[in-house]
């Protein structure tokens, strides 16, 4: 979501303000950078081929696919009268098999170019993660209020009846809706009735509708509104025989109205449909206590012993070049594990445009997510550590938001970072918290798929098979390594055919 561009943080022991979760941001700096990956006596692994590939893939879930996942109904049927006219006004139509959940995180441009649907090229297999901990830590607890995330769909044709003094008339007219899923009950268990950031990130990576297997709720005014994109004269009611006309009031239904009638739709699931998620809260925002913060996300790393994916869609964003080496080292000498997880993790690159470097001149940091330096660099984690920048939402360019490789450049690679909602003005929600967990879900899938390989070798399959085409016209725009793209796009379909032994690597 939009970050505070003014804070500065640091990681666990060492903090200064607090967290937040990584939306869009537009700076960038242009001052002298240190491109080498090493910091002091740390430095970033470099993804080694597997000395020997594993071949065919295991079946681990169903191969059973439904058609229905985030599809719906909406129901209106509403009565209302007015005294000061003694007129009445009748309201119904409906809307059946609408797309009332987004399922772009299930699409090509999610796993990678060439590939069909994960429905189609994977889940068909029986690959869809089944028996693989995913663990999610984010903020399943804030309500996005300030961007009230939902999914627009329509038109739907409304009919309207009104009775008055002269007859009674008819009239139709199209409506748009804004429709705001609740939270899947098992992935939010503080109550919480409205989205959450951690909702959607969490809703991209991981489960399947097994718990609840669909809603059905009568709505009032904060699930869905119903709106017009233009502002259109009110439609004119004609009665029969036509020897009188009837002119209906401005549609029932206006910007950001309540709606309360009927709607009911099947959950969607997340890329690994099959995974077992685990979701762990921790408050973003300034206004928190940022020493609990740290404790709370260090508690929930070292917690998830049986997690074989953990996504962190969050991160400390170093903007104003104030964070210096000495102070980058301490952050490094923080690390929360002891010994080596065997779990990939993935994290949000940041989003303040520009690349996470380090300053010659002035030996400090700038354009870095802190959680993802310390992920990259400490020695318990930086094997099995994916930086996941954003593309745009057409999936040839990074998204201007995004911050590039910079010095995490061997542990970055790209995905989509739109989130599939809308805000209250239409505008797409989109950001590098997003692209993580469509990485995780790939993770916890191949994961899946060769139980018997270790975290460190899922996160080079998928490093070392990134698609260096990044604007899809058939030709690689970089070889080797890029400081703006790291290793490329993600792509399952190549991931699988390296470790099938079918794509070989330059």
């Amino acid at each position: 979501m939009k970050l505070n561009r003014n804070l500065v943080f640091a990681l666990f022991p060492v903090v200064l303000v607090g967290l937040t979760a990584c939306g869009e941001g537009e700076t960038e700096d242009s001052s002298a950078t240190d491109t080498s990956n090493n910091i002091g006596i740390y430095s970033q692994t470099l993804p080694q081929a597997l000395s020997a590939l594993p071949g065919s893939p295991v079946a681990s879930g169903s191969t059973d696919v439904r058609s229905d996942y985030g599809i719906g109904t909406i129901d209106i049927d509403l009565y209302t009268s007015n005294a000061d006219s003694a007129s009445s006004t009748r309201t119904s139509g409906s809307a059946n098999n609408i797309q009332l959940q987004p399922l772009s995180h299930l699409d090509a441009l999610s796993v990678g170019t060439g590939t069909l649907a994960v429905s189609d090229a994977f889940w068909k297999n029986g690959w869809n993660g089944q028996g693989v901990g995913v663990t999610v830590i984010d903020d399943f607890k804030t309500q996005l209020t300030t961007q009230s995330p939902s999914l627009v769909t329509g038109p739907v044709t409304i009919n309207r009846v009104k009775t008055d003094t002269t007859g009674t008339a008819t009239a139709s007219y199209e409506q748009f809706f804004r429709h705001t899923p609740r939270p899947y009950s098992y992935r939010n268990t503080l109550g919480v009735t409205l989205m959450t950031h951690g909702d959607i990130v969490a809703g991209i990576a991981a489960g399947d509708e097994k718990t609840t297997a669909s809603f059905s709720d009568p709505t009032n005014g904060y699930q869905i509104s119903a709106f017009n994109y233009s502002n259109t004269s009110p439609p004119t009611c004609t009665k029969a025989p036509l020897t009188t006309t009837l002119t209906c009031d401005n549609p029932l239904f206006t910007d950001a109205s309540g709606v309360s009638t009927g709607v009911s739709y099947r959950l969607a699931p997340g890329i690994a449909r099959g995974a077992s998620l685990t979701t762990h809260t921790v408050t973003l925002g300034a206004g928190t206590d940022s020493k609990q913060q740290w404790a709370d996300i260090s508690g929930a790393m070292t917690n998830a012993k049986t997690s074989k994916v953990i996504n962190l869609s969050l991160g400390a964003l170093i903007t104003n070049n104030d964070l210096s080496v000495d102070e980058m080292l301490a952050v490094l000498d923080a690390s929360p594990y002891t010994s080596e997880p065997d779990a990939v993790f993935t994290v949000a690159a940041g989003n303040d445009s520009g690349p996470c470097n380090k300053s010659e001149s002035k030996q400090i940091f700038n354009g870095c997510n802190t959680v993802a330096v310390a992920l990259s660099y400490q020695a318990p984690t930086k094997n099995s550590t994916l930086v996941v920048g954003a593309l745009d939402r057409d999936g040839k360019a990074i998204a201007k938001y995004s911050n590039r490789a910079g010095l995490l450049a061997q542990r970055y690679l790209l995905a989509p970072g739109n989130s599939g909602y809308t805000d209250a003005s239409n505008t797409g929600i989109a950001g590098t918290s997003f692209a993580a967990p469509r990485v995780a879900g790939a993770a916890a899938i191949l994961r899946g798929m060769y139980p018997l390989l270790s975290a460190t070798s899922i996160a080079n399959a998928l490093l070392l098979s990134a698609n260096k085409d990044i604007d899809s016209d058939g030709t690689p725009d970089f070889s080797g390594v890029s400081l703006v793209y790291g290793h490329g796009k993600l792509d399952l379909q190549r991931a699988i055919n390296y470790l099938k032994g079918d794509l070989k690597l330059p």
